[in-house]
């Protein structure tokens, strides 16, 4: 899991943004 350190990243906000958008 912490192999792509850039995939992480990018999931993070990419899920974190529309999760606080839509809450």
């Amino acid at each position: 899991v912490k192999e792509d350190p850039d995939q992480g990243e990018s999931m993070k906000p990419v899920i974190f943004l529309p999760f606080t958008i839509q809450h």
